[in-house]
């Protein structure tokens, strides 16, 4: 997914090797639906994925953080 948008904004894209077996891939909050995780919930994800790679993309709060004025 970030090599194609690095390619298309044309950027060069530099992966990193992953040393997990999974890669846990959690948008927050939940893209389309605006859905926010409890903590808790984060935790047990986090602890279930064990020695995987848990990547948490907030990215939506910042968007949402930019449209009601908050620096």
């Amino acid at each position: 997914m970030y090599e194609m948008s690095a390619k298309f904004a044309q950027m060069e894209f530099v992966g990193v090797p992953l040393n997990a077996d999974a890669l846990v891939y959690l948008a927050y909050p939940n893209n389309p639906t605006g859905t926010l995780y409890d903590d808790a919930d984060i935790e047990r994800v986090i602890a279930a994925a064990s020695k995987n790679l848990v990547v948490i993309d907030e990215a939506g709060k910042i968007v949402d953080a930019a449209r009601s004025g908050i620096r």
